[in-house]
């Protein structure tokens, strides 16, 4: 139940999208960068 709680928190959806948009327009290393963050954040 917690990681669904940290999965829905604003913060995390807003870094999500920006990391299909970086991923979408070509940018991986940015896209990279930002899911590690958010599974970093669903790991703590």
């Amino acid at each position: 139940m917690t990681i669904l709680r940290q999965i829905k928190d604003p913060l995390m959806i807003i870094l999500a999208v920006s990391a299909f948009i970086s991923a979408y327009l070509g940018d991986t290393n940015t896209a990279l960068v930002l899911a590690v963050i958010i599974l970093f954040n669903v790991v703590i």
